[in-house]
Parts: structure tokens; sequence; C-alpha cells
């Protein structure tokens, strides 16, 4: 079986769970430990930055994940999990990096509520670190907050990150402009001509009108390997609030009553995977379910990131059996939450 064939038998299952490391994250130390817990847990996909070495790292996780279940276990992952790389437009949230220019007070407030520790006590930002999430930003009383955008010629960066092992790719593209999307999309499709692409979408800058025609653009483009990721609220799970994931799952609902009342559509054209991200946490699931709500998958980041924390940062964690096995719990009780039994939860 294919690849593309592995990943749409999944999509049609409506079982894809989707870790999230952060489009702007290349703290690549980081993403291989947090590939290692939650591929050990059975996670589907792993989404990093378009980066080469955090692409390296990731494959790294992968290959560490098959050694210790094998060693520790005597068990196999059911499926490898498909490694999607983000890239995203200029202005789009996920490729900004924060800077804290002069108006700064030193109050401090911005510290504890980076989600990713990119805020030191000197408070200079770190870049590898800094998400663009915008946390810093809100909780700033003086505006001292400003932001740079980082992207990279797709048609050269592409090609290279797939040989390195990545599967996919996943264009952002929260910005207005449909034209550079469309440059971009091509760009991506021609990297992946075999695969799915992901297209990330929000309704902060488009109308319903608007976003079902960046939609079937695209799609006219990818065809049967469009996938769209119906971003809520962009970085919001920094918390298991039921009130956190609702944006996500009504961005859903809504791109998907836009898809199937579009009468220009083929029937067949109708039936675009899509993920639910973007604020989703532990209740994504089950109130998306109890709204009725279609889907094929669900995208944690920051929420996910959140529960193996304590345990992937201590200094000795890839010597400590200990934490290993409760961050591959915690991991596993999240995906469990976002996904159906028919899954590549791995009883270990």
């Amino acid at each position: 079986m294919s690849r593309f064939a592995e990943f749409k038998s999944i999509l049609d299952k409506r079982n894809y769970f989707k870790l999230v490391c952060g489009a702007g994250n290349k703290d690549s130390d980081w993403v291989e430990t947090l590939t290692f817990i939650y591929a050990m847990a059975g996670v589907l996909g792993v989404d990093m930055a378009a980066d080469k070495t955090v692409v390296k790292k990731a494959v790294s996780g992968l290959r560490r994940a098959e050694k210790y279940l094998y060693d520790k276990h005597k068990k196999k992952m059911k499926i490898r999990p498909f490694l999607t790389v983000s890239v995203g437009m200029p202005g789009d949230h996920h490729v900004r990096k924060a800077i804290i220019n002069d108006n700064c007070v030193a109050c401090d407030k911005c510290i504890p509520v980076c989600p990713t520790f990119a805020i030191p006590d000197n408070l200079v930002v770190i870049d590898d670190l800094c998400i663009g999430c915008g946390a810093c930003e809100v909780a700033c009383p003086v505006d001292s907050i400003e932001y740079t955008s980082v992207t990279e010629k797709l048609n050269l960066l592409l090609p290279q990150l797939l040989n390195l092992g990545a599967d996919n790719v996943e264009l952002h593209a929260a910005v207005p402009d449909d034209d550079i999307i469309l440059d971009e999309w091509k760009a991506a499709c021609r990297a992946v001509p075999n695969n799915y692409v992901s297209l990330s979408i929000d309704r902060n800058h488009l109308s319903n009108k608007a976003l079902l025609e960046r939609i079937n653009e695209t799609q006219k483009i990818s065809g049967e390997r469009t996938m769209i990721q119906a971003d809520g609220v962009p970085m919001g799970g920094t918390s298991g609030e039921l009130s956190k994931t609702i944006q996500a799952i009504a961005c859903a609902q809504q791109i998907n009553l836009m898809i199937h009342n579009d009468k220009s559509r083929k029937r067949k054209d109708r039936n675009i995977p899509i993920l639910i991200s973007g604020g989703t946490n532990d209740k994504t699931k089950a109130l998306a379910d109890s709204a009725g709500v279609q889907y094929h998958g669900i995208s944690i980041g920051t929420y996910a990131r959140k529960q193996i924390h304590e345990y992937i940062r201590a200094p000795d964690f890839f010597e400590n059996e200990e934490l290993i096995e409760k961050a591959i719990v915690s991991a596993k009780q999240l995906i469990t939450s976002a996904v159906d039994e028919n899954s590549n939860v791995i009883d270990v």
C-alpha cells in the first residue's frame, strides 16, 4: 500500500490525530523528544517547522521510538507517523517571531505566559523557541511587542525536506492575498506529487465567500490530494477549557457546510478531508461529535505539548525510563480522548 493510500484509509476512518510541534518552533531537540514520546503513544502525524535540522531530528525521534518500543516492550508501530512540514506566508502568525522593543518596562508579565518558554529573564526573545502565538503581546501593558516574518523559498526548500524524511506539506494561509497563496500552493504540490497537501485557513481575514473560493482554487491544483485544516483560534489551546475549542469546531463546520452546499462542485469533490485545529484540547472530539460536526482528524499543538512538558524537560530524560513511561501514559491519554478505538495507540 502506498503512503497516500495508507493516509487516505486513516482519514476515511476519521481517525487521524496530529501532534503540532509548531510551524515557528526550531528547537530541534524539543521536536525530537516530542516526536519520540507521541510516536510511542500512537500519534499518526507530527507537524513541524520547515527546517532541515528540525526534520532530521523528527526522523531521529521516530527511530528512537521504534528502538525503545522493541527493546523495552517487544512492540512495533502499527503505522509509521506521517511527518508534515508547515510553511507560512509573510504576515501569517505561524511564521512570525516576537521582538521586545525599547518601550519595555521590565514588568516581566510576558515571561510566564509564553507557552514555549521563549522569553528568558533578560527579556531577549529566543527565536528558535518563539512560535509567534501573541500571548506575550496580550500580557504586555505598554505595547512593547513587535513581530518579524520568517519565510523561505519553497521551490528550493521543500524538495530537500522531503528527501530528509518529511511526507507532507501544510501551507498556513491566514493572509488575504490569493495570488501569493496560489503560487506557494503550486510549489507545495510540485514538492509532494503523490501525497496529501494541507491548506490551513481561518476566518480572520476572509469572508465565507472568499474562504470557499480559496479552497476551490487550491483544489483545482491538488485535486484528490487536498486536505483542509480548519484553524479556529490558532495556537489557542493553552488550557483544557471547553470554550477554547468551540471556535475550532465552528470553523470546521462552516467549511463543511460551504463545501457540501456548493452546487458548482461535483459530488466526488465534496469529500475533502478536514482537520480541526486551533484551540483544540481533550474536549474537542466529544464536543464535535455531540454537535454532529463532520471531520477527519484533530490537530493538537499547545495543549499536547503541555501534557508532557514536565517530563521531557528533565536533563536526563532519555536515560530515565520512569519519566519516559510517564510521558507515554500522559500522551496516550490525550490521543485516546481525540480518536476512536481504531487508532495507532500501542498497548505498552
